[in-house]
């Protein structure tokens, strides 16, 4: 059994959504389809509901855009003689975000909450569409089996349920089933969202807790590139990755793979294929404990991000001084900044680390007060 991921651009109109079967229909193993939202429509439905919150009735064009799109994608899809069950299902689904977009108009208030319903509505969409215009095939709704906290918009799974879950949901004679990616429920049965990547990180539990024969992440490129052909013209795809190559490459700006998605296949040594939607004959990347050596260069790719914020902690007082360190990230840590690198001078005589501009005020903060004390301050210079 595999388990095959298609992402937004994947499944981005269409077209592609037939070529999606096609790549489905082609496996001759029991395949878990796992599909995010259309392409854009993410991003559409997290507007709407800003919009709301403001006030703002333009909320309602912008929904109602979103509708329109999927009934269209119906109509094309679906042949006449089902066509309007399956329109009166997914309205069903459009009429509850309806209403929660309602409420956050009137109340003029955006909870994460709130928020996470509105989004799940592209998976669960997306989903219902592709099932029916598959014809053959079980849809399970995600949030009968991922079982998280209620930390809205990046909610943290629990495995433990998760996993009793899903052995009880996949337990079945079905050769392909299909699952909205993305999305989860609290023990209340409130629904939650997994954050970024989230159904790349859907579909590599389900393979982990099934023990699929492999996990397969159909995207829009030929895999993980040597480097970003935006900017190297002479970039190419990297056949074979070790999972730590792969999260190293992920983490540094690599958006092939969200590098949570990882973690569950690693711990089974379950292989993971990057393969490109557009053309299933490429090659694409495999991802394993021992990929092949291409006896080329023992540097397999580079990697960068744009955009990020350093601070330097620096000072002769730090030299040989133990803890430091600790009170650092201790103090970052407990205002949720995320340090996406860190470096230290063998001399000890300083700290670098880079992080996200959205959290250098808090760093900054955490920071002077966690080391009042010893921090001299001057005019245009503060030294520790």
């Amino acid at each position: 059994m595999k388990v095959l991921k298609f992402g937004g651009s994947s499944v981005g109109n269409p077209e592609r959504i037939r070529g999606v079967r096609k790549i489905v229909e082609s496996e001759s193993s029991d395949c878990i389809v796992v599909v995010s939202a259309f392409e854009g429509i993410t991003d559409k439905l997290k507007k709407t509901s800003e919009l709301a919150a403001e006030g703002n009735t333009e909320y309602l064009n912008l929904f109602n855009e979103i509708v329109s799109l999927h009934e269209s994608y119906v109509q094309i899809l679906i042949e006449q003689n089902g066509r309007n069950e399956v329109l009166s299902h997914f309205r069903n689904i459009f009429n509850e975000t309806a209403d929660t977009l309602r409420g956050i108009f009137l109340l003029r208030e955006l909870s994460r909450k709130a928020s996470d319903k509105v989004l799940s509505t592209g998976e669960r969409a997306s989903s219902f569409i592709i099932s029916r215009y598959f014809g053959k095939g079980l849809l399970l709704d995600a949030r009968e089996f991922i079982r998280t906290d209620d930390n809205f918009g990046n909610a943290n799974v629990d495995f433990d349920i998760t996993h009793t879950l899903i052995k009880e949901k996949f337990y079945t004679d079905e050769k392909i089933i299909i699952v909205p990616g993305f999305i989860g429920s609290t023990p209340n049965n409130e629904t939650t969202t997994l954050g970024r990547g989230g159904s790349d990180y859907t579909a590599a539990i389900i393979a982990s807790v099934l023990e699929a024969e492999s996990l397969e992440i159909w995207t829009d490129t030929d895999g993980f590139m040597t480097a970003d052909p935006r900017k190297v013209d002479k970039a190419y795809a990297i056949d074979s990755l070790t999972y730590s190559e792969a999260i190293e490459l992920s983490h540094f700006g690599a958006k092939v793979i969200y590098t949570p998605t990882l973690r569950p296949v690693y711990r089974k040594k379950i292989p993971v294929h990057v393969k490109n939607s557009f053309d299933p004959s490429k090659k694409g990347t495999l991802i394993s404990e021992k990929p092949g050596d291409d006896g080329i260069s023992p540097i397999k790719g580079i990697s960068s991000i744009d955009h990020i914020d350093l601070i330097t902690l620096q000072g002769t007082a730090m030299v040989g001084v133990s803890g430091t360190s600790m009170r650092l990230f201790g103090a970052l840590a407990r205002q949720n900044v995320n340090v996406i690198l860190i470096t230290q001078a063998s001399s000890e005589y300083s700290i670098t680390f880079a992080l996200n501009p959205p959290d250098t005020a808090k760093a900054v903060t955490s920071i002077k007060a966690e080391f009042e004390k010893e921090i001299v301050y001057s005019r245009e210079l503060n030294i520790l």
